[in-house]
């Protein structure tokens, strides 16, 4: 990962209220190799953009150093700063409010299955 001034014009988009973020292994493992600390990278993503407009996603078969299960394991560990409202919102919750036909199906046992948090009355989720 570049250092932080690099991701600023990622950080700009944030001011479109229709955007949301991806992230995978693949964005882990791009941490990693240039911060050493994927979260202090996901934090600062999570502080502009919120978790209701972050999701992860596997890049299933994409990723393949690792099973399914794993991705989502390290994915988890690299989130397990946020309270689990907030991880609820990212491993699950964020992708049932965009496409809510996803809530009919299965998902094979892989990951758990997941609601989204009913949005506050203010409007602060």
């Amino acid at each position: 990962m570049r250092p932080e001034s690099a991701r600023l014009p990622l950080f700009e988009l944030a001011r479109f209220p229709n955007l949301y973020l991806k992230f995978s292994s693949e964005t882990i493992y791009a941490a990693q190799a240039g911060t050493k600390h994927p979260a202090r990278v996901l934090q600062q993503v999570d502080r502009v953009l919120r978790p209701q407009r972050i999701m992860w996603g596997s890049n299933y078969p994409a990723t393949y150093d690792r099973s399914l299960k794993e991705q989502f394991a390290m994915a988890r560990e690299e989130l397990a700063f946020l309270p689990d409202r907030d991880q609820r919102w990212c491993f699950g919750g964020t992708a049932l409010a965009l496409w809510p036909m996803s809530r009919e199906r299965r998902n094979f046992g892989l990951i758990p299955v997941v609601t989204a948090p009913e949005p506050s009355r203010n409007g602060s989720n």
